[in-house]
């Protein structure tokens, strides 16, 4: 056993329950007071609920990855990414999520899912996670099942024009960078 560090020890004591400042449809923004135990200083931190998500590397027969490219609105820009979205309160689990956005978004169905590993996208301000999804032998058993909001192409790629999208600057959504991580430390296990 290690001994434990400075910062492993309690360090930071929270003052107060958090406080709702916005109610939004995709997450909540609060505010909580804290006490830095180290030095005693407070100070009010703002951090965003967001719900779990998931996102889905669909491998079809010829190993390709499905790729959807959807236009957003923090960026105003059109981002490469990977399937998925929001774990809904009806979803059993991540998998169960992850299959269902899939279905939703593409309109493609496979087997032999698993959840590849998870992160917290922004552990400095949110309180979620994201999991990685992989789902094998993926094929389209029917059209893409769009809210009205959404709006976006799919197509496929090999794991090589992924790299390459990475490596230009074009495939720039980092939470999707995650996953394809996860999927390359997949490919480089087996």
């Amino acid at each position: 056993m290690t001994e434990q560090t400075q910062l492993e020890q309690p360090t930071w004591e929270s003052l107060s329950d958090p406080e709702v400042l916005l109610k939004t449809r995709v997450g909540n923004v609060l505010s909580e007071r804290f006490r830095c135990l180290r030095t005693g200083a407070e100070g009010d931190f703002i951090s965003f609920k967001f719900p779990d998500w998931v996102v889905v590397l669909a491998e079809t027969p010829d190993d390709k990855l499905l790729i959807v490219r959807q236009y957003r609105h923090g960026s105003h820009s059109f981002q490469w990414e990977i399937p998925g979205g929001c774990i809904d309160a009806s979803d059993p689990d991540p998998l169960s999520a992850g299959l269902r956005e899939l279905k939703e978004e593409t309109g493609y169905e496979g087997e032999d899912a698993r959840i590849l590993g998870s992160v917290c996208p922004n552990p400095a301000l949110q309180s979620n996670l994201c999991y990685t999804v992989l789902v094998r032998n993926v094929r389209k058993t029917g059209p893409a099942q769009l809210e009205d909001t959404e709006s976006l192409e799919t197509c496929t790629m090999t794991l090589s024009e992924i790299q390459a999208l990475i490596r230009s600057g074009e495939f720039a959504h980092g939470i999707m960078m995650d996953s394809i991580l996860y999927y390359m430390l997949e490919k480089e296990k087996n």
